[in-house]
């Protein structure tokens, strides 16, 4: 094998790993496949995803940057429901866009080295704009579904004070669920909780 050769893996070889780990009941293996579309005819780009069970999905799972549909491996299986679990562009099996970049519309993580950066630092010719992050709170004041935000309490989470007065403000009637061990990512800190309030909150 040459350093540039695909590494070739099973993708789908580690459930038991992850059920035994969280006492999740594992008979045998799930039924999963993955699939993709053409998402832009143009250029071929194609976004791929996780498709788990045979009837058609109850749920849809969206990761975060730097992640990939499997970091919902625990949550589904624990859920045992049909569902999507989508490789965002760039992530996972999915493409990268032709310009690159593989976040949403914020480019959070270019702001966040912004943030970093220092105050008399010059500025750089990508430098992206500054978004205007009301257009997010408006989105969801706009939302007519039951709406919940769950959010970890400890260190990692990036869910502040205000935000969640805010959400509460945009969504008067919306669950909040504070959930005590997870920082940023519940589905990885707390998998079986999220799962739970998954479930009450369809049940509701």
């Amino acid at each position: 094998m040459t350093a540039d050769a695909p590494l070739h893996y099973d993708e789908f070889g580690l459930f038991h790993e992850n059920a035994e780990e969280f006492g999740i009941p594992y008979d045998a293996p799930p039924v999963v496949r993955r699939e993709s579309v053409v998402v832009d005819p143009a250029t071929g780009r194609r976004l791929s995803a996780l498709v788990w069970g045979e009837a058609p999905p109850e749920i849809v799972l969206i990761h975060g940057g730097a992640q990939n549909a499997h970091t919902w491996d625990t949550v589904a299986l624990a859920l045992g429901r049909p569902l999507l679990a989508v490789d965002l562009p760039g992530h996972g099996h999915s493409d990268h866009r032709d310009d690159g970049r593989w976040v949403w519309r914020y480019q959070r993580p270019r702001m966040m080295e912004l943030a970093l950066r220092p105050d008399d630092a010059p500025a750089e010719p990508d430098d992206p704009p500054v978004p205007d992050f009301t257009t997010l709170w408006e989105d969801l004041e706009g939302v007519q579904v039951p709406v919940l935000l769950a959010h970890g309490t400890a260190v990692g989470t990036v869910v502040a004070p205000e935000h969640i007065d805010e959400f509460r403000r945009r969504q008067p009637t919306g669950q909040v669920i504070a959930v005590d061990g997870a920082g940023h990512s519940l589905q990885g800190d707390t998998p079986l909780e999220l799962t739970a309030i998954i479930e009450d909150f369809l049940a509701s």
